[in-house]
């Protein structure tokens, strides 16, 4: 017992050294296997020279095409080609050199033949150059000199310009189709030139000798055009890439072969060789799967480095890649608010509604699985859903982004794809991979839509500056227009053709406020106007002006719909709007052309991208102005909202019609899109959002209310313009108050000192001061009488909110209604009317 006890290990040693030595034969064979496996890098090199021969070919065979037709300035592509092929030839060369160690030998012929090929291409560019340049030198003077035969005052006998007509019909015949028939057909035309014309005329042989040089070299180019198109140097590669893969392949089925041997024979080492091939083909479908993967994610991300296309078209792209590597149809992709389900972009659905679903049962999962928002803030998860579909099985990965954003693709994955388990990852990198591109993407077109919008602003403050000072200049005109107007229509019969003329004449002028009140908006200089009304209204209410403002060759086609659309803003905005593109579409047609105007209702599930920025998800009132005019140029287009950008400065064109409409339609919180096709016409989609509120009619816009009168109370006016300050007495009298009118403050200050006089008010204009004044200070100085400023209020930088506040302002023009109402609300906020005291102090 002891002695078999003792033997044992004298058995097992050698049972271990033949498991040692055979698991050590394995692992060499496993290695002689691994170490056989030919440059992956060559390999590639060798099949890329080949295809980039076949590419400069191709090319050279263009640029001749094009050096023949004339389309080339030199021959440098050819040059270029021509030392492109011999330098991948000499590449070639080297990578041939390097597979012989990998046991892929036998191709100096074909070589040698490629080089040979090369080698004659190269003579007959040279020949192809020298003759080239005779024809399309000698084509040039020929066509020069037989037009000049169509201005011959001196000609005798048949027309010049039918004689120079038929040579030249002959000539370009012959140039794109030569035959002998038509150098026939040349030479006796020609003849018949020098016959009729005399042969020692310099032009006349100028262009018989010229002709004849094109009869001579042009077989000659076309000769070589065609030796070079059908140059042996393409099938001579297509032969050594054939036999170069047909070597490489035995040689890789050899080495299978070797590794179904060595794999054999380590199976019969207890399996251990087996294992270890096993592993390395494993691996090695692995690896090679992820590579495929990888170079899938490596396209997808080139795609969205291209700034040139859209972000939709990525997308598009990115997907069908995907579709492409899963072996599936395209799928889809989207990105929603996790918490509401809302869809903020969406790529690639359908009309099923398949993606509305698939958000929705996103939606519940990441609540079921994150039901606190501590879990809904942690790090960046996903989950898979498979759902088998025939063939195939459709997933769905839900990638959580952050605490408010998810995102879920869809794509149909082939049965056999799903066998490894490594799959599930591949999935979510894709997903990861997407996400990350789109919001790229998504964050560069914001940085670039903010900075385009910083230009905009600071283009724009400029144009408030000098819209600003015209606007105060208008007010001038404007107050002794209206103000004039408002005192004939009192001192006109009622109901008469002069009071509904002046009526007229004062509604223009109402109107004329308000588009000064919104140019001072835009200047930010003035209040914007804005209240619900219905955008159908007041389209309908600018068409008559529209109408007969529009030239006769222009018709104009109106779709507004019954029902109301109610957006917030100013109805005068969007009449200048209106009229404004109308007005550029008229131009723009200059002959018999359309205008279409049309207004529906919208409903965008989606962030929609536009041409000039992108509108949000909600429901919207589009408003179309569509023309058939020239179009604007693609160039252009990104520009035309840019203030002073102009196509027509010849013309008269300011550059600043659209960046007001812009400026308008952004003060609406509306999203402009321009479709333009040069030669179609162009389409205007405005979007503005619809709200809920009760509508107010246009006319509440315009019109005053009831006037408030005095009865005798003392109104001091100071104003500097003479013209200005008799306005205001007569309007003040008329609202029968006692008018006293000084020129200066000094003025207004001997007035009040004196004993016996009081004021009820005091009215001033702003322009009194060289800079704007204290209004705190002002009211302090009249205390307790009640003042009213004429002009703008500075602003809240300059003087305190409450200081501004503190004083009743009344913007220019001032019309008699607006001036009797801020009157009656000073006196009636009044705290006492009593006489004024004196200044006690300066007010300069």
């Amino acid at each position: 017992m002891v002695a078999s006890l003792k033997a044992r290990p004298h058995r097992s040693v050698p049972e271990r050294w033949r498991i040692g030595m055979l698991a050590l034969v394995a692992a060499a064979f496993g290695g002689i296997a691994i170490a056989h496996v030919p440059s992956r890098d060559v390999h590639d090199g060798i099949l890329a020279a080949l295809r980039m021969i076949d590419l400069r070919h191709a090319s050279l065979q263009r640029d001749v095409l094009q050096a023949r037709a004339g389309l080339l300035k030199n021959y440098d592509p050819l040059v270029a080609a021509v030392a492109g092929l011999h330098a991948t030839t000499d590449r070639l060369g080297d990578l041939l050199a390097a597979s012989k160690r990998d046991g892929v030998i036998g191709f100096d012929d074909e070589l040698a033949a490629i080089s040979s090929s090369i080698a004659s291409d190269d003579s007959l560019v040279d020949r192809f150059k020298t003759s080239n340049s005779l024809l399309q030198n000698s084509m040039e003077i020929f066509n020069q000199l037989l037009s000049q035969r169509y201005q011959d005052p001196h000609f005798e006998g048949q027309p010049p310009t039918e004689r120079a007509g038929h040579l030249g019909n002959l000539m370009m015949r012959f140039a794109s189709n030569p035959s002998v028939d038509l150098e026939l057909q040349i030479r006796a035309e020609l003849d018949r030139l020098k016959t009729q014309s005399g042969s020692r005329r310099p032009d006349v042989r100028g262009l018989a000798s010229h002709a004849s040089m094109i009869l001579k070299t042009l077989p000659v180019v076309d000769q070589a055009t065609l030796a070079i198109q059908g140059s042996g140097t393409l099938n001579t590669a297509d032969d050594l890439r054939k036999r170069y893969l047909d070597a490489y392949e035995m040689m890789a089925l050899q080495t299978t072969r070797h590794r179904v041997v060595l794999g054999a024979v380590s199976l019969a080492l207890f399996g251990f060789a087996a294992t270890l091939i096993f592993r390395a083909r494993e691996n090695d479908r692995k690896l090679t799967q992820q590579l495929r993967f990888e170079t899938t994610l490596d396209e997808v991300r080139r795609r969205f480095g291209d700034n040139d296309t859209a972000l939709e078209a990525d997308v598009d792209g990115a997907l069908r890649l995907l579709a492409g590597f899963f072996e599936g149809p395209k799928g889809r992709f989207t990105i929603f608010n996790a918490e509401s389900g809302e869809i903020a972009h969406e790529f690639g659905a359908t009309d099923d509604g398949g993606m509305g679903r698939a958000v929705a049962e996103a939606r519940d999962r990441i609540a079921a699985h994150e039901p606190n928002a501590a879990g809904a803030a942690s790090a960046r998860s996903s989950d898979l859903v498979f759902v088998p579909r025939g063939d195939s099985v459709e997933v769905t990965v839900t990638l959580r982004l952050d605490a408010r954003c998810a995102a879920l693709l869809q794509l149909n994955v082939s049965r056999h794809l799903l066998d490894g388990s490594e799959m599930s990852g591949l999935l979510e990198q894709a997903a990861d991979c997407l996400v990350g591109c789109v919001k790229s993407v998504l964050d560069r077109e914001e940085k670039a839509a903010l900075h385009a919008r910083l230009e905009h602003s600071q283009r724009l403050e400029a144009v408030g500056t000098l819209a600003g000072g015209i606007a105060h200049e208008f007010n001038n005109i404007l107050l002794a227009m209206m103000g004039y107007s408002e005192m004939a229509l009192d001192a006109s019969a009622d109901g008469s053709a002069a009071s509904r003329y002046i009526q007229e004449t004062i509604h223009s002028g109402q109107r004329a406020k308000l588009v000064i009140d919104q140019i001072l908006a835009f200047s930010r200089k003035g209040e914007r106007t804005s209240k619900p009304f219905d955008l159908g209204e007041a389209v309908r209410d600018v068409l008559p002006l529209l109408t007969v403002s529009l030239p006769d060759h222009v018709a104009l086609e109106v779709d507004l719909p019954q029902r109301p659309l109610t957006v917030t803003g100013n109805p005068i905005e969007v009449q200048q709007i209106v009229m404004n593109i109308c007005r550029n579409a008229a131009q723009a047609c200059c002959s018999a052309g359309w205008i279409t105007i049309t207004l529906s209702a919208v409903e965008l599930r989606a962030a929609t991208r536009l041409s000039h920025g992108s509108a949000p998800p909600g429901s919207y009132a589009l408003l179309q102005v569509a023309d058939t005019g020239d179009g604007i140029a693609p160039g252009a287009l990104p520009h035309i909202f840019e203030p002073f950008f102009t196509t027509r400065s010849e013309g008269g064109g300011t550059g600043l019609g659209l960046a007001a409409v812009h400026g308008a339609i952004v003060g609406m919180a509306g999203h402009v899109d321009v479709q333009s096709c040069v030669g179609a016409g162009t389409r205007f989609e405005l979007y503005f959002p619809v709200t809920h509120r009760p509508s107010v009619s246009i006319r509440d816009f315009t019109l005053d209310q009831s006037v408030p009168l005095g009865v005798g109370q003392t109104v001091v006016i100071a104003e500097a313009d003479e013209a200005a300050r008799m306005m205001y007495e007569e309007k003040a009298a008329a609202l029968g108050y006692e008018p006293i009118g000084f020129a200066s403050l000094d003025d207004v200050d001997g007035w009040i000192s004196k004993r016996g006089h009081a004021a009820d008010l005091v009215l001033l204009d702003c322009g009194l001061w060289p800079d704007h004044p204290d209004p705190a200070n002002i009211r302090r100085h009249f205390d307790p009488v009640p003042i009213l400023l004429i002009g703008e209020p500075p602003a809240t930088s300059v003087a305190g909110k409450g200081s501004v506040d503190q004083v009743q302002f009344l913007r220019e023009p001032v019309t008699t209604s607006r001036l009797a109402r801020a009157i009656a609300t000073a006196l009636a906020q009044a705290a006492a009317i009593g006489p004024a005291r004196p200044l006690s102090q300066g007010l300069d």
